[in-house]
């Protein structure tokens, strides 16, 4: 009878496990895109960040410059995307809705965490 019962915790324990572990890496699905201007010539470009992870901070890719900042972020994904004016998601975010429209106000964007939309 111990052995049964050792043997259903193992298996308990092992389903639990493999539960978890596929929910720790979940996806926003849509993009997030932005705009920034490149240091070295002054042309306006745009970036996109296609499917990002969940509860994962992103730097928001400008360039070679590490004090270039994005501008007018739009996102397009199913998940809120905080975004920041400070490098590491630190700071104070403002919070874009999933599938909103592309944000003119915001600027000095340095980076972005997405979280699922309840």
């Amino acid at each position: 009878m111990r052995l049964r019962t050792v043997l259903l915790a193992v298996a308990s324990a092992f389903a639990l496990t493999l539960s978890v572990s596929t929910s720790a890496h979940a996806e926003a699905s849509g993009s997030f895109t932005y705009y920034f201007v490149i240091p070295e010539n002054g042309v306006q470009d745009n970036g996109v960040l296609e499917e990002p992870y969940l509860n994962e901070c992103f730097k928001i890719p400008v360039g070679s410059d590490p004090e270039a900042t994005a501008y007018s972020p739009q996102n397009s994904t199913d998940a809120y995307a905080d975004v920041y004016t400070e490098s590491d998601c630190e700071g104070t975010p403002v919070t874009l809705e999933p599938s909103s429209d592309l944000r003119g106000d915001l600027s000095g964007l340095k980076s972005v965490k997405f979280r699922a939309a309840s």
